[in-house]
């Protein structure tokens, strides 16, 4: 009889470290999610403001340059939205004349929702509790 009781008292301890422990490699599975998304989004973020910068550079003219500032924009919003169609970014795009030559300077900022939706894991603040991406890039245009 005593065999059998310490026998179930061991279940009982087996089952309370495995709920510790899976508890802990829940949050540190949510995080390693969260993080994974947030990462994506800043790459693809990233990649659609060089794409922006560097479709602008190929429209010539000095400051202000309205055609390679809309070109830069379309450009941006089609690769964003080719890749993330459930967000809307927003986009700031500016033409400076540095010595005798424009400068394209496009700036994209999107707030999202952690997958997980847990807000465990610390990320950069947006609005209302999402988590914020903001990227930028600067290129030299054609005079």
């Amino acid at each position: 009889m005593k065999r059998f009781l310490a026998r179930t008292r061991a279940r009982g301890v087996a089952a309370i470290e495995f709920a510790l422990v899976a508890m802990l490699f829940c949050i540190l599975l949510f995080g390693m999610i969260d993080y994974g998304w947030y990462f994506f989004v800043d790459l693809v973020s990233t990649n659609a403001v060089r794409e922006g910068a560097r479709a602008a550079t190929t429209i010539a003219g000095p400051c202000p340059n309205t055609a390679a500032l809309s070109a830069g924009d379309a450009a941006i919003r089609n690769y964003f939205s080719a890749a993330l169609p459930r967000y809307t970014p927003s986009i700031t795009s500016t033409c400076t004349t540095i010595a005798g030559e424009p400068r394209f300077q496009f700036v994209l900022q999107v707030d999202f929702a952690p997958v997980s939706g847990l807000t465990i894991v610390p990320m950069p603040a947006g609005a209302n509790g999402a988590t914020r991406v903001r990227t930028v890039a600067v290129m030299r245009g054609v005079p």
